[in-house]
């Protein structure tokens, strides 16, 4: 039994927390701003999140960010390594039977 806070909301700039399952990369996150980015052919108001992640085994650091929409969650993510960045963006979404 581990109980661990992986995503905190509202969020806020300048919070910040640890993630820390074991047998997992240790990840410190940071929310710095707000970005007005295009998702869904919409611009929507998102939170920008630092993930800052250290290899338990080689101690290597990388940066990652992640940009969360409220009402939708994560929307787009740039994960960078052996200094190539990915960027991933939300390209549908379908809304649960029942929601708003």
């Amino acid at each position: 039994k581990h109980e661990q806070l992986i995503m905190r909301f509202p969020m806020k700039k300048g919070d910040s927390w640890t993630i820390d399952f074991p047998g997992e990369d240790l990840a410190v996150c940071t929310v710095e701003n707000s970005e007005e980015l295009e998702i869904l052919g919409k611009k929507i108001p998102c939170s920008r999140l630092r993930v800052d992640l250290t290899s338990r085994k080689s101690g290597e650091t990388n940066r990652d960010f992640e940009w969360y929409a409220e009402g939708l969650g994560l929307v787009r993510m740039a994960v960078t390594r052996m200094k190539i960045t990915h960027t991933f963006t939300l390209y549908s979404y379908t809304a649960p039977k029942g929601s708003p």
